[in-house]
């Protein structure tokens, strides 16, 4: 089977989720591209497809690469400033799939914290004064994210997705 791990960074946490991603895939036909770089879209059986969550979805340009995905396999990554509950997670995917040919079989997706700017923050503080303190925890915990336990249970989602 060939994959691809196709992807899109702004603080480096999706990165380093489609790196690991990227190596504990089985097999030699694997291509790792950051979807700034990507001229074309590689063919693949299964594409792991990675973005940072925004507004509880995918930006535009995942948007648009799912949307030209056909006859394949779907699986997708993502990291989050905010706790990354089932909840928020079921959000993001209702939002995504939305995107996804009918054609395609989706597989699944893994959510992790990451460490987000300051001017997330300052955002989210500004829109929400309630449980600001509460807010702030959630920011300060994900500073170390994703961390090695969030990068082995990618690896474990990669294993569940290639079984």
């Amino acid at each position: 089977m060939r994959y691809a791990v196709l992807y899109t960074s702004q603080t480096g946490n999706t990165r380093a989720l489609a790196e690991r991603i990227f190596h504990a895939l089985p097999g030699e036909y694997t291509d790792l591209c950051d979807i700034a770089d990507l001229m074309q879209i590689p063919r693949a059986d299964c594409y792991f497809i990675g973005f940072p969550v925004h507004n509880h979805s995918c930006d535009r340009e995942i948007r648009l690469l799912l949307s030209q995905l056909h006859d394949a396999q779907i699986a997708v990554f993502a990291s989050c400033g905010l706790e990354p509950t089932q909840y928020y997670k079921s959000q993001i995917e209702r939002i995504m799939l939305d995107w996804l040919p009918g054609s395609c079989r989706y597989r699944g997706m893994f959510l992790c914290q990451g460490k987000t700017t300051e001017l997330y923050r300052t955002k989210v503080l500004q829109l929400i004064h309630r449980d600001a303190e509460q807010i702030k925890a959630v920011f300060n915990t994900g500073i170390s994210h994703p961390d090695r336990s969030d990068l082995r249970s990618a690896s474990a989602f990669v294993t569940s997705v290639v079984r």
